[in-house]
């Protein structure tokens, strides 16, 4: 019979965590096994975490949400686990989620994540991720795009996607085998994309939104301008850099930066720390240095 892990990855959220962990123990289909990846929590959470005899924890310093799903997910392979249903500690998961995911048998089967505040599509997996157009600005095209629909409700049972976060997908030991592990070295942000991208189109593994399979996030993302910023901009480029299917998309960060810049400069909106972190962001991507600069 096969067996599934859970894998969450923490950092320094242990009641988001405790409640993760209850939601994954009262799954109506419970995993074999949970392992919890402990990047360097500095509250409590290795303390509660050591006193939990149903888990098994790796505890290692903070490596990023990135290092974290990487090193999840290759204990979960190496200790012969069918099946990897992964996640942050802020999502939770309905009751039945684990077993709708696995009831569609998809190699890749991704849960409908429902926002705090409300339904978004741009909340879900794309339907298309275009790297083939280089003038399209944002590669996702979102699902209610491509299919004219306004509600979740509306949404068929299963769709295949082109991308997903490490927001609950369920994952197949086929589709690692052949695709590998996460790129630890991407630290935070675009880890999931790069590897989704890398088992869906170069791989041609089938990722698919299971509609009835809910999971819920209970933090929302801060678009703020800070050190995260670098990372968003070297590894969105680095994902233009291994999956673009032309150069004129290779190249397409570098010049959408140009064009930023010279409006910046000519209305006077010029920011030091934005322009500093998508510099270093893009020479970083371009000379494939991973080394943590912020």
């Amino acid at each position: 019979m096969e067996k599934i892990a859970a894998v969450i990855v923490t950092f320094n959220r242990l009641p988001l965590l405790k409640q993760v962990i209850a939601l994954i123990r009262s799954q109506s289909l419970k995993p074999d096994a949970i392992f919890v990846i402990n990047n360097g929590s500095t509250d409590e959470t290795g303390d509660w975490l050591a006193q939990q005899s149903d888990i098994r924890v790796i505890t290692q310093e903070n490596v990023g949400g990135s290092g974290g799903f990487y090193r999840g997910m290759k204990e979960a392979y190496d200790a012969g686990y069918d099946w990897i249903w992964l996640m942050d500690d802020d999502v939770f998961p309905s009751s039945t989620c684990l077993e709708k995911l696995i009831d569609s048998k998809a190699p890749i089967a991704l849960p409908l994540r429902i926002g705090r505040s409300q339904e978004s599509f741009r909340d879900l997996p794309a339907k298309v991720y275009n790297l083939k157009d280089p003038f399209r600005k944002n590669p996702r095209i979102t699902i209610d795009d491509v299919l004219h629909i306004k509600k979740f409700a509306e949404l068929p049972e299963q769709t295949s996607v082109e991308d997903f976060a490490f927001e609950g997908p369920l994952i197949s030991r086929e589709v690692v085998e052949k695709a590998g592990f996460p790129r630890k070295e991407f630290f935070i942000y675009h880890d999931d994309t790069e590897y989704s991208l890398r088992c869906i189109k170069k791989h041609g593994f089938n990722a698919v939104l299971i509609r009835d399979a809910h999971l819920y996030r209970q933090l929302e993302d801060k678009n703020e301008i800070n050190w995260k910023s670098y990372y968003k901009v070297r590894n969105r480029a680095k994902v233009h850099l291994l999956h673009g299917d032309n150069l004129l998309v290779k190249l397409k960060p570098l010049y959408m930066f140009m064009g930023s810049f010279l409006r910046d400069l000519l209305t006077f909106q010029i920011k030091k720390d934005d322009l500093k972190f998508k510099f270093w962001g893009l020479y970083d991507a371009y000379t494939n240095s991973f080394t943590r600069r912020f």
